[in-house]
């Protein structure tokens, strides 16, 4: 488990560490979310000196096989103001993101991070707890294992987005 939130906190702090992209027109559905919704999944952890909270929408769980639009992420790293990112889907298909994660563009299809550099597309995707983990968690110091079972399955998911 603790590679599970080492990847985790890694895919977080990589959306939170980009630099300052130029603004692209995201267009679709979710695009133009400012704020997450009730429903959004949640992202915390707490690594060394390293926290982070964020919410996610939709979550990988809620997005269909052939979606087009946005992913939205909202994450705080140590407290600090929340940073948004947009994920774009076209056809089910990560096209892009923004801000870029330290300004790597996206790999191209066949494109590999290993021989290239490029920034794998699963690192635009956030794996999240479903509402109320996080409360849940700190109140019990420990994840429960429903919002585990949940996370895992939403990770599976993940292991499926195809660069």
């Amino acid at each position: 488990m603790p590679q599970l939130m080492r990847l985790v906190a890694l895919l977080a702090i990589a959306l939170v560490l980009a630099s300052s992209a130029t603004a692209q027109q995201f267009s679709g559905e979710n695009c133009r979310l400012n704020s997450p919704p009730p429903d959004s999944g949640e992202i915390f952890f707490d690594i060394g000196k390293v926290s982070a909270a964020g919410r996610v929408y939709p979550r990988l769980s809620q997005i269909p096989s052939r979606y087009t639009g946005c992913q939205v992420t909202w994450v705080s790293i140590n407290g600090g103001s929340p940073i948004r990112s947009l994920t774009l889907f076209a056809q089910g298909r990560v096209i892009s993101i923004d801000p870029v994660p330290d300004g790597i563009p996206l790999c191209n299809a066949g494109e590999k991070v290993v021989d290239t550099g490029c920034t794998s597309r699963k690192t635009a995707v956030p794996v999240s707890y479903p509402p109320g983990c996080a409360a849940r968690t700190v109140e019990s110091k420990a994840v429960p294992r429903d919002c585990l079972e949940a996370f895992q399955a939403e990770f599976k998911l993940h292991d499926r987005i195809a660069d």
